[in-house]
């Protein structure tokens, strides 16, 4: 990529920006993400990806990311709202039973607390140690203000105010695991708090975990 003002020239080549200001200083920052467009402002280099956005090149190395308000992408599959919130589930399942390994998060839209939040491992609070890819059910109880979101892959994570609060995976619930996957495909909460929970290519489809906190499984 090369382009021209009348006091610039600025580059992108691979992962790298170039910028040639009026008094002849070289400007060269690396991204280390492939660029397809750069430019100057206000002597500071800017680099155009797009797997990474807009992002800003500072002479020290450092990178800021800069986004407009609102999801990363366009992804949805399903969606749970309620009290002036909205959860998105982005997708998780792909074709009949195989994941998508997709890390776009949870995101997450308030009235209350000034637009949209980001949660993904990246820019918010999801963690790689737990449930964090493949998003793909969502279920809110307007009672307890809490979302209850299923992984087609790790399990199931609760938010609140848009940051996870708790996630439930084979390993510490009665979820169970096939083929190393936690498959949710359904969630719902019944009216004395009982969380149903369908998993597919499963034994046992349908999981309940109780209010007092114990799980059963059972087959229909």
């Amino acid at each position: 990529y090369l382009n021209a003002t009348a006091d610039n020239v600025y580059a992108a080549f691979d992962g790298t920006a170039f910028g040639l200001l009026p008094d002849g200083t070289l400007l060269m920052e690396a991204a280390f993400a492939p660029l397809i467009s750069a430019f100057i402002y206000d002597n500071t280099l800017f680099g155009g990806s797009e797997q990474s956005g807009l992002i800003q090149l500072l002479p020290s190395g450092d990178k800021i990311y800069l986004f407009p308000a609102g999801p990363l992408n366009n992804f949805v599959t399903d969606l749970a709202a309620g009290n002036g919130e909205l959860y998105i589930a982005p997708r998780g399942k792909n074709g009949s039973s195989d994941r998508w390994y997709d890390k776009s998060g949870i995101p997450y839209f308030s009235l209350m607390a000034g637009g949209w939040k980001g949660s993904d491992h990246l820019y918010g609070s999801l963690s790689t140690d737990s449930v964090w890819q493949d998003c793909a059910r969502a279920f809110y109880d307007e009672e307890t203000g809490r979302a209850y979101i299923g992984s087609f892959a790790e399990g199931i994570v609760i938010m609140e105010n848009g940051s996870p609060i708790k996630s439930y995976m084979d390993s510490n619930s009665g979820l169970r695991a096939t083929g190393g996957r936690n498959r949710v495909s359904g969630l719902a909460l019944d009216e004395i708090g009982n969380l149903w929970v369908t998993q597919l290519i499963n034994d046992f489809p349908i999981h309940v975990l109780p209010a007092d906190g114990e799980w059963f499984r059972m087959k229909p």
